[in-house]
């Protein structure tokens, strides 16, 4: 703020001066040295804060159920695998149909 009174500088000069790419984030950081000082400007703790965690349910499920729910994760594995083994075989399938019609039409010429 200093520098931009001391040369005379606008918001956008400075921002270009010292190459800060959003000259609106000047603004920002004088909008915060106003209302608050230089502590207004001290960098703050990213992310989630400790208080907005919501803490783990308690898992009340029997062995078996705990079991049964693994076996039904596991057999939808197996079979979103299956059907994309499938799927390879008749991509494959096709793509020797199309080279062996293709090699017959040379063979024709």
């Amino acid at each position: 703020m200093r520098f931009m009174s001391d040369h005379y500088y606008s918001v956008r000069e400075a921002a270009a001066y010292f190459n800060i790419p959003a000259f609106t984030s000047v603004l920002e950081w004088q909008s915060l040295f106003e209302q608050g000082g230089l502590t207004a400007l001290e960098p703050r703790k990213k992310g989630i804060s400790q208080k907005m965690k919501r803490p783990k349910k308690p898992d009340n499920r029997t062995e078996q159920e705990k079991l049964i729910d693994k076996l039904q994760a596991e057999l939808a594995y197996l079979r979103a695998e299956y059907d994309v083994l499938k799927k390879f075989q008749e991509l494959d399938a096709k793509e020797e149909a199309l080279r062996r019609k293709q090699s017959s039409q040379k063979n024709l010429k």
